[in-house]
């Protein structure tokens, strides 16, 4: 795993709305934040709450544990068949009928927001201009 998190920008951590799942997911962000590359920031981390059933809301004591961390708390995502039937279909709900997944759209854009936003920035942090690696900028170098 310390492998994978050296290469990673962006670490997306689902967690489930039952207390075992919130208190596993706070165990593992701590084990996260052991690892160098993760604690020195060089990595973003942020949790979704996944198949939240709006009768029961049980993610306050995580969201108050991720945001002590300095760790952004994403989105939830409904607990929808929705979600169920684009699995089944091999599809995202991004490319079903929006009549049908309107909803689970709107709960899933934070996530494509926040991973393009992190892609970007490694991106622009690969870069280096030719006149700071040592190079001549001007023409006929």
């Amino acid at each position: 795993m310390q492998d994978l998190l050296r290469r990673a920008n962006s670490i997306l951590i689902p967690v489930a709305p039952s207390a075992i799942d919130i208190h596993a997911t706070a165990n593992f962000i701590k084990e996260l934040l052991l690892v160098g590359r993760v604690r020195h920031r060089e990595s973003r981390i942020a949790v979704v709450a996944n198949r939240v059933r709006t009768s029961k809301p049980v993610y306050t004591p995580l969201e108050r544990f991720v945001q002590s961390l300095r760790i952004q708390f994403l989105t939830y995502l409904s607990d929808s068949d929705v979600y169920v039937q684009a699995a089944e279909t091999g599809i995202g709900v991004f490319e079903m009928d929006p009549q049908i997944s309107a909803n689970e759209q709107r709960e899933f854009l934070p996530i494509v927001q926040w991973l393009r936003a992190g892609s970007a920035a490694a991106h622009h942090s690969n870069i280096v201009p030719l006149n700071q690696s040592g190079r001549h900028s001007g023409t006929g170098s």
